[in-house]
């Protein structure tokens, strides 16, 4: 998502017009997401499945970024291994494991620390792992789902927008796995569980090339004003309401 500048300022509006402390990333890649989202918030916890990715980006951090590494442990539930980082005001968790997993370890938490809640979550994990099998999107709201954390925001890019995602082009790009696509039909029951009056709404515009991709956002009720909600959507009517 942070290669693209426009959804990468779409993304500076929203933290500000929803401040949240901390970010949860599934899906570190090699780091630019985590990177960008430390730009916003006071600690950052991403999470990465394949080891290749992980050890890169820990590199990185260290050597590049200048990171201190103070602390690592493995976690009690799910043996997840766990990196605390810090540098100047800036605290940053990187967990090697499933994203569904890494999550449930932080909600019981197993990383004996104090966040500062409530959470914005970054979701763009994909299979988990090299030749991974398992599609984790449903897995990780459902994890959400199950910890009490209805005042979350949630991002989830490489989404499916209604009337703007064409199949294979790069422009408002989308996953989709297994014969699904990643669409709100797909992901709308977990949100509800999250929170029953979740609302959620697309982006104004993504650029023009191939980092072009699709982005869902999602913000409780209580944090939104109703009528400006209506405008969202590039104009277009507002995706259903939880009845």
């Amino acid at each position: 998502m942070f290669n693209d500048k426009i959804a990468s300022n779409k993304y500076e509006w929203f933290v500000n017009k929803f401040p949240c402390k901390t970010a949860i990333e599934t899906g570190m890649h090699e780091g630019k997401g985590t990177r960008n989202l430390l730009k916003h918030h006071d600690t950052v916890i991403s999470c990465e499945s394949w080891d290749k990715f992980f050890q890169e980006t820990l590199s990185s951090f260290i050597n590049d970024d200048k990171f201190n590494l103070e602390l690592e442990f493995k976690t009690k539930t799910h043996n997840i291994t766990v990196k605390k980082l810090v540098k100047d005001d800036k605290t940053l968790f990187l967990l090697k494991g499933s994203s569904e997993l890494a999550l449930e370890c932080i909600f019981l938490n197993e990383l004996n620390y104090e966040f500062t809640t409530p959470y914005v979550f970054y979701l763009d994990a994909h299979c988990n792992g090299k030749g991974g099998t398992d599609w984790p999107i449903l897995h990780e709201l459902e994890t959400i789902g199950n910890y009490n954390l209805s005042n979350s925001k949630l991002i989830i890019h490489d989404f499916k927008v209604p009337g703007f995602s064409t199949k294979g082009s790069p422009i408002w790009g989308y996953d989709e796995y297994n014969g699904f696509d990643l669409d709100y039909e797909y992901v709308k029951e977990y949100l509800f569980k999250i929170n029953n009056g979740m609302l959620s709404f697309f982006p104004d515009n993504v650029t023009n090339d191939a980092h072009g991709r699709g982005i869902l956002y999602c913000v409780p009720p209580e944090e939104l004003d109703f009528e400006e909600y209506l405008s969202y959507n590039r104009g277009n009517p507002t995706i259903e309401l939880n009845k």
